[in-house]
């Protein structure tokens, strides 16, 4: 099983016949979106706690 990350796996796209651009970038959408959704989800707390801490009394 060999196993690796999608960022590295992304390199199998690149090949001696050229570069397949379409692969990469869905490749590359398909590693940040989950990061992407978990920043998205999390933005609200951290804005509240932020908030919070900032204010004085």
């Amino acid at each position: 099983a060999d196993k690796q990350p999608v960022t590295v796996g992304a390199l199998a796209f690149i090949t001696s016949s050229g570069i397949q651009y379409g692969q990469i970038s869905a490749a590359i959408v398909l590693s940040i979106t989950p990061t992407l959704a978990l920043a998205l989800y999390a933005q609200r707390y951290l804005v509240e706690g932020l908030s919070l801490g900032a204010v004085k009394g």
